[in-house]
Order: structure tokens, then C-alpha cells, then sequence
């Protein structure tokens, strides 16, 4: 506990709060349609942008990474979707793509005094770069090993049945009352076959 402490509430609580806002309006010009997952994952890619330099910047700065946290958040989404790639949650457009922007901006708006690292305002950005390249490498590389070997052993990939059926019933037998409507309409497609 420090005097830092209420500078980074404040600008966790900014950036966050904007990164909503940046990241449902953006939403709302991109998909003509308010949708409240846009916001909640904006606050979250808000958040992850300035958790790495919220005790080094100024609060205006918190809510330029905030903002533009938040609308990364729509821009990675809006590429998965367009690549075909599922992400339920947005666990990737927030944590990946708004956490590498805000491990940049650790050197594009740090306060070098503040940072103590002693390197330059180049420099820094250069071994958050270095971070960023490693740490990627690590985790995909990490990763695709591991969940190779695991499909190897046990499939991961789910069968189309199962897909449409919904895994909460495939894999879990929990049926709710919306579930089951769902089902009722799968067969009555496979029926008509």
C-alpha cells in the first residue's frame, strides 16, 4: 500500500468503463444492433490494457488504452468471425488482443521515471515487443503440442450430431426446457431428411 494505489483504482476503473462504451458503440456502428456482450467485453479488454500500466500512466492516458482496448476487442472479434473461428466468450479478441495493446502501450505512454527501467521510450517498446513475441511463442507453442497429443488420444473435435444437439445434452444429458425445444427442431429436420 502506497500512494500509487489510488491512481491505479482510478484509472483501472476509467479504462475499463470507457473500454464499454468504445467497444458497444463500435459494435452498435459495426452490427447496427446494441448488444450487451460487446459491452461486457469491452469493460474486459479495457481492463486487460491498462493492468499492465496503470500505476505508470496518467488517467486521460488510462482512457485513451481503455478506449482503444475496447475497440480492438470488436476489431479481433469481428476477424474471428469473418476467419471462421469460434470463440463462445470472446476469450481471445479480449485477453490476446486487447492484452497485447496494453503491453504496448506500457511503452508507448509509461512514465519512464515511473517505469524505472532506465531504458529509453524505443527500447521499452522493443522488450515489450520481445515479451509479447516470447510469450506467444510459449503459450501457442505450449499449447498446440499439448492439445496435439490429446487429440492423438482423445478426439477434441466434437461430432456434427453432438454439435447440433448442444454438448450440455451430448456429453452431459441436461436437458432444459429450451434445450429440449432446440432438440424437438433437430429432429424434426432429421426427419424431414
Amino acid at each position: 500500500m502506497n500512494d500509487q494505489v489510488s491512481t491505479i483504482v482510478v484509472n483501472t476503473i476509467v479504462a475499463g468503463s470507457i473500454g464499454a462504451v468504445s467497444a458497444g458503440l463500435l459494435g452498435y456502428v459495426v452490427q447496427n444492433r446494441l448488444n450487451v456482450t460487446q459491452f461486457m467485453n469491452g469493460c474486459l479488454g479495457g481492463l486487460v490494457a491498462i493492468t499492465a500500466n496503470c500505476f505508470a500512466v496518467t488517467t486521460p492516458v488510462a482512457a485513451l488504452i481503455g478506449l482503444v482496448g475496447g475497440m480492438i476487442t470488436i476489431g479481433v472479434e469481428e476477424l474471428l468471425e469473418n476467419l471462421g473461428i469460434d470463440d463462445a466468450v470472446g476469450a481471445i479478441p479480449v485477453h490476446l488482443g486487447a492484452g497485447i495493446w496494453g503491453t504496448l502501450a506500457v511503452g508507448l505512454y509509461g512514465d519512464p521515471e515511473i517505469l524505472g527501467t532506465g531504458l529509453s521510450r524505443m527500447e521499452q517498446i522493443g522488450v515489450q515487443l520481445l515479451g509479447i513475441t516470447v510469450c506467444g511463442l510459449w503459450a501457442f507453442g505450449m499449447t498446440f503440442s499439448v492439445l496435439t497429443v490429446v487429440n492423438r488420444i482423445y478426439p477434441l473435435r466434437v461430432t456434427a450430431e453432438h454439435e447440433l444437439q448442444g454438448l450440455n445434452v451430448a456429453e452431459h444429458g441436461e436437458l432444459e426446457e429450451e434445450d429440449a425445444k432446440v432438440l424437438a427442431s433437430v429432429q424434426v429436420l432429421e426427419e424431414q431428411k
